[in-house]
């Protein structure tokens, strides 16, 4: 299901990509997927947030957007418009960004004041992210469930995954009226990809790896530890739970003052 598909997918870019070519911010606006990913030597991790409210979901992408005007000013400085030519010019390391948001149909169920800022900056990262090197990850339950505005955010994202739904409307809302569900797209851990920028207009079926939660956690431990052995940095991920009680030990601020 989605929860796996977004396990694999994390496996993979930390697999892939070096902590310093990758940064990843992680967002449960309604349960606790991510939080097998707090603790010690989770290096690529710079937030890892679990059961948020959707005004707490929008403080995350007011911080990417932060981000992401602050290297419009480093690139603007340099006359370059791409993090490609930034880093050729400039010999730096500059991070990609990424930020998986799990049910962000969640932060258009609120006040009208929260969904309207979390559709404008969403609609900012989407058209000029991915040439500062941000990239946005967007998963739901449901595109109808809510007040999404399916077209609007569909219009900005050319990668389209789609798994098995109960409602057929679900694949024509991300897919277009016409679409018609391959057979395959029924079984469990078949999915369709549909990347609009290629012209693949019919979309790719693909089988997805299933991830059970030991060979997840196997793969934890062997990453921590290959962290550990390259010695990146120890974990720096801010991390937050909606539901959690506070406690005041972990503030560094007024340890200090003890």
């Amino acid at each position: 299901g989605k929860s796996n598909f977004l396990h694999v997918i994390i496996s993979e870019l930390v697999t892939t990509y070096p902590p310093n070519a990758l940064n990843i911010y992680a967002i449960d606006l309604k349960g606790v997927e991510f939080n097998v990913y707090a603790g010690a030597c989770n290096p690529h991790f710079k937030l890892i947030a679990s059961n948020m409210s959707a005004e707490i979901g929008l403080e995350a992408l007011r911080e990417i957007e932060r981000l992401m005007k602050a290297r419009q000013a480093q690139f603007a400085a340099e006359t370059v418009n791409r993090l490609s030519q930034y880093v050729q010019k400039t010999g730096s390391v500059l991070p990609r960004l990424v930020l998986i948001i799990d049910e962000f149909h969640r932060l258009f169920e609120t006040s009208h004041t929260t969904a309207q800022e979390a559709e404008k900056i969403l609609t900012n990262l989407l058209k000029q992210g991915r040439s500062f090197g941000i990239h946005l990850l967007l998963a739901t339950q449901s595109l109808l469930a809510g007040k999404v505005n399916a077209q609007q955010i569909k219009s900005l994202v050319s990668v389209r995954v789609a798994l098995r739904a109960n409602d057929p409307r679900e694949h024509r809302e991300l897919f277009g009226s016409s679409f018609a569900a391959p057979r395959e797209l029924g079984t469990p851990g078949y999915a369709l990809i549909m990347d609009t920028m290629v012209g693949n207009e019919d979309g790719t079926v693909f089988r997805c790896p299933l991830m059970s939660d030991e060979a997840r956690q196997s793969f934890l431990t062997t990453y921590r530890a290959v962290s550990a052995e390259r010695g990146y940095a120890t974990s720096t991920a801010i991390l937050l739970d909606g539901v959690a009680k506070a406690d005041i030990r972990m503030n560094e601020a007024l340890g200090a003052l003890a």
